[in-house]
């Protein structure tokens, strides 16, 4: 029972900090702010946080692929709000 806790809120912090990486420091790039390259930055994030967290996981007695999944769920959705974030942002914060 503890481990899907610890899993979720896992999940929940990298959706947060990929979030407010994004929505904060990668407001200046073009890139981002394209939607069809912008949706393919969201799933390539999400695979590659699912696959590192995976190899890492593979080495743990008690997590697994789902858990994995899990986390690269919340980097992808980070992204993704991260992404709008930066559009509606101003350039100069007060």
């Amino acid at each position: 029972m503890l481990v899907p806790i610890l899993v979720g809120a896992a999940a929940v912090v990298c959706h947060v900090w990929v979030r407010r990486f994004v929505g904060r420091r990668l407001r200046f790039t073009p890139v981002v702010l394209k939607p069809g390259v912008g949706m393919a930055a969201t799933v390539v994030t999400g695979v590659g946080a699912a696959f590192a967290c995976g190899v890492v996981f593979s080495l743990l007695p008690f997590v697994g692929a789902g858990s994995a999944l899990a986390i690269g769920a919340g980097a992808g959705s980070g992204v993704w709000f991260g992404r709008k974030r930066a559009r509606s942002q101003r350039l100069i914060e007060g």
